[in-house]
């Protein structure tokens, strides 16, 4: 589901969403979430250390799914994450390499409410201290840090088209949200906020972008330690690289399938927070990010109202004025403990909406599930029913070409056919088995090769 939201009309977009799409989903998904919500809600949450058996292969899967199950074998802990019109991978256990000449993460100090610092610009930044074990009942209990990132609304708080916060998940698991909204987050806010000209705002609700990195991921702390250094991450990525899908199905497979069964059994023996990254904590954690936000919204309000801008604005205002004292404290008022969640999550990002439907579904406002991953298939822990369309998408991709002609599709030379662009792209990538592309070296870049395996990553990313 691609969800292109009319800028004029986010509210009744979330509405519709949340009472077709997203209830229905939310009412399909009830039953497997049920024992989540009996035996996950109030109990401790571990890593399973269970040696799993080698998989079979039970059905065969289609000519490019075959590729995409060895990769996504591992795509909790590697994924790629595109922006528009650049790429940018995402390693999983590094610091985010996005900074800001006046700005570093250690320089904020964990808290427990919101106390916003300007980072990257026009973005605020905060650390958020809350438990590493949700269920631990010890006052001195060891904790996390979540770095969590906004983006403001073009209108104050106190305003009354302030819409509040839209919370965004780019999906993973283990997507890091603050990468995504210094991607994205300007190309969302266009999307979902009334168009402006500079300077400028219209009629229509305004709302905060804000995203966090998840447990264990980018600038949240404690760090998943799954490597010593940077270096042993560097000569396992280069492994793996090395080793490619380049062979037989059955031996690409058991590389794969040895290579991540040692990285998670590393990663397990990390420490402390291995024990406490899952969805269902994360979800826990996107509760208080909520409640917090609530509380930090009414500060702001209180703060306002008592400063000579306040008071000046306010003062004389009845009911039916758009600034009455009593509408401001009303619009901006803390619900404790029953603040609503303003949502937009993407592939994985779905999982997450939708677990939190499950275990909150008092806690849910509106919600857009893009990209909706089979959560059954998830939490079984089958992926296989994200491969289903690969091929179609393929297929599409090839008919495109042909209709779009050499001028807008590079491949379809001489008005070729779909299956034609389909045919050269087959041989083409079939040749670089024997006769990869040498690309020789210049005074920037060293000499290197285009291999078989280069170019079907580039399709997993594109496809992705």
């Amino acid at each position: 589901m691609v969800c292109r939201v009319n800028p004029s009309a986010w509210e009744q977009t979330f509405y519709r969403t949340n009472h077709t799409s997203t209830v229905g989903f939310q009412k399909d998904l009830r039953n497997p979430f049920v024992q989540v919500q009996e035996d996950l809600k109030m109990e401790k949450l571990e890593l399973s250390t269970a040696t799993h058996p080698q998989p079979r292969r039970t059905r065969k899967l289609p000519k490019w799914g075959w590729f995409f199950f060895l990769t996504c074998i591992g795509l909790p802990w590697y994924m790629n994450l595109m922006s528009r019109g650049q790429g940018s991978r995402w390693l999983p256990f590094v610091k985010s390499s996005l900074k800001s000449d006046d700005f570093s993460w250690s320089q904020i100090k964990p808290s427990e409410s919101l106390i916003y610092t300007s980072c990257f610009g026009t973005y605020q930044c905060v650390r958020l201290s809350v438990p590493m074990d949700w269920n631990s009942t010890s006052s001195n209990g060891s904790r996390v840090a979540i770095a969590v990132m906004k983006m403001p609304a073009s209108v104050p708080i106190t305003d009354y088209r302030y819409g509040g916060a839209i919370f965004l998940n780019p999906g993973g698991p283990g997507g890091s949200g603050i990468n995504f909204m210094l991607r994205e987050a300007v190309n969302i806010s266009e999307a979902v906020n009334p168009l402006s000209s500079a300077g400028t705002t219209q009629e229509g609700k305004y709302f905060d972008l804000i995203s966090w990195d998840p447990r264990g991921v980018n600038n949240t702390t404690p760090h998943l330690e799954c490597f010593h250094d940077a270096l042993s991450y560097d000569v396992w990525r280069y492994q793996e690289e090395a080793g490619g899908i380049d062979h037989p199905f059955d031996i690409s497979l058991s590389l794969a399938w040895a290579r991540w069964k040692a990285l998670m059994e590393t990663c397990a023996k990390g420490n402390g927070i291995a024990r406490h990254m899952n969805t269902v904590v994360v979800v826990r954690d996107m509760v208080e990010i909520i409640d917090r936000h609530g509380e930090w919204r009414n500060k702001q309000a209180e703060l306002w109202l008592a400063s000579k801008e306040g008071k000046s604005t306010t003062n004389g205002k009845e009911n039916g004025d758009l600034y009455p004292w009593e509408a401001v404290l009303d619009r901006t008022k803390w619900y404790k403990g029953d603040e609503k969640l303003q949502y937009w999550g993407f592939s994985y990002g779905t999982v997450l909406g939708a677990t939190f439907a499950a275990l909150y579904p008092e806690r849910v406002g509106r919600m857009v599930l893009d990209g909706v991953a089979d959560a059954y298939d998830y939490y079984s822990t089958g992926w296989m029913r994200n491969l289903n369309d690969t091929d179609k998408i393929m297929s599409k991709f090839y008919e495109y070409c042909s209709e779009a002609r050499l001028e807008k599709c590079a491949m379809n030379i001489g008005n070729s056919s779909s299956s034609d662009i389909q045919n050269s792209v087959e041989s083409l990538i079939s040749s670089l088995h024997e006769d990869p592309i040498s690309v020789p070296g210049n005074s920037t870049r060293s000499p290197a090769i285009v291999t078989y395996l280069d170019v079907l990553s580039m399709f997993r990313t594109m496809l992705y």
